[in-house]
């Protein structure tokens, strides 16, 4: 069977999703196919909440395949696509459940292949009792591995590994994190404000274990011990939480170009090295803001703006971006947490020198409570030139508005290219 698209998007995850209904709202002329594995988009951080509670998962919003039929976007769901002749502008699709092969024609393509989960290079990680945390059935397994009681070991302090680890307290484990670098949120916030976060998840019980990469899994049957520099700890479980790849294997097959880290290479059109090709979400690179330079940031918020920007110019604008900030915000028992932009650690990275001010920020007419001692709010700054190029938050301050109004304050510096002096809401410490 051969059947032929104006748009094939390959991939239903938020950038695959938001590319096709942009394109055919956009232009309701073009034909437009999904093939995605996948039966429905969600947003990751919800995999925690799984672990707490199965059930939650019936609460997901997300696209379900008629959704998108009923705007005109053919759906091919439990179909994957396993390779494609950019040649002849063709895709060999197969369908999951029944093995039948099928070929989609296209004019142009959006390549949204999503991610993989990174594994530690150690002995171990396929032994039973061994979990990574990238799909919800990833989520519903640890879920029902669990027996109050059990001691898990998270390898990996990042936020999904953190929230991982608050899910697995709250089921009645004894939780331990480990982690390679000397600090956690190492993406996220400076290594101070990581240290509140560390003392919270002390309070509560998790134990972290800093500076100390994994040397493998061990047991017989089933994992039993995680060995780190300090020696043995005993498991039941664990959880691999060590980031995220670029899953490019087809697009490595059609001679994409791709980056140091495999993810496809864009422009700022969001096109690949191919005209016809574009790439967003966890498969692609994009432009940050600040810098002007690639970088690799597998989240849904920069997936599904990317998206908007592929499927306009799919639909035949010439649309463009001068680059994408990180906006991120979490919460963690008792914390709320934002970050935006740069952090000083990232920033260096980039070839940009930069420090980060401790500030305090107050508006004309409003004093959130618990402020200032329940709060730390950092501006990050280009050395020299103090203009802002990030803003990070740790709160104990769960329902109060002021963290977003702050946030909201920093972020438009960083679009406007502010220097940290001129805002008049802000005062270094």
């Amino acid at each position: 069977m051969k059947l032929g698209f104006d748009l094939v998007v390959v991939g239903g995850g938020v950038g695959g999703v938001n590319a096709a209904l942009t394109a055919k709202k956009a232009r309701p002329s073009l034909s437009v196919a999904v093939v995605s594995h996948r039966p429905l988009t969600y947003p990751r951080p919800d995999l925690s909440a799984f672990i707490k509670n199965p059930s939650k998962f019936k609460e997901v919003k997300g696209y379900r395949p008629g959704e998108l039929e009923a705007v005109g976007v053919k759906v091919f769901e439990g179909c994957r696509a396993v390779s494609v002749s950019s040649e002849d502008r063709m895709v060999q699709v197969k369908d999951a459940s029944t093995s039948e092969k099928f070929r989609l024609e296209y004019d142009r393509m959006v390549m949204a292949t999503g991610s993989l989960p990174a594994v530690p290079p150690v002995e171990g990680c396929s032994l039973p009792g061994v979990f990574t945390l990238k799909w919800y059935e990833d989520a519903l397994a640890i879920s029902r591995h669990i027996v109050p009681g059990m001691k898990a070991c998270v390898v990996g302090a990042g936020i999904i590994g953190l929230e991982a680890a608050e899910a697995l307290k709250s089921r009645g484990l004894k939780v331990t994190v480990v982690e390679a670098l000397p600090f956690i949120l190492g993406g996220f916030v400076e290594p101070d404000l990581a240290e509140k976060v560390a003392q919270s998840m002390a309070v509560h019980g998790v134990s972290l274990v800093k500076g100390s990469p994994i040397e493998g899994i061990y047991g017989r049957e089933k994992a039993e011990y995680v060995l780190v520099d300090s020696g043995r700890l005993h498991v039941d479980l664990v959880v691999l939480a060590v980031g995220l790849r670029a899953n490019t294997s087809l697009a490595s097959q059609m001679g994409l170009s791709l980056s140091k880290v495999r993810a496809v290479k864009t422009d700022r059109m969001l096109r690949s090295s191919l005209d016809e090709v574009y790439a967003v979400g966890d498969s692609a690179e994009t432009i940050d803001y600040v810098t002007g330079k690639a970088v690799y940031r597998p989240l849904g918020s920069i997936a599904a703006k990317a998206a908007e920007i592929a499927g306009l110019n799919v639909a035949g604008a010439s649309e463009t971006y001068d680059g994408f900030i990180r906006v991120q915000y979490d919460k963690l028992f008792e914390l709320s947490l934002g970050s935006l932009g740069l952090t000083v650690r990232e920033a260096q990275m980039l070839g940009v020198p930069a420090e980060a001010v401790e500030v305090s920020i107050k508006k004309q007419g409003y004093q959130p409570p618990l402020l200032p001692a329940k709060s730390t709010v950092k501006a990050v700054v280009e050395k020299g030139s103090d203009v802002v190029i990030g803003w990070q938050m740790v709160s104990y301050n769960h329902a109060d508005a002021w963290p977003y109004w702050s946030s909201q304050l920093f972020l438009e510096a960083i679009l406007e290219r502010r220097k940290l002096s001129q805002l008049q809401e802000v005062k270094a410490d």
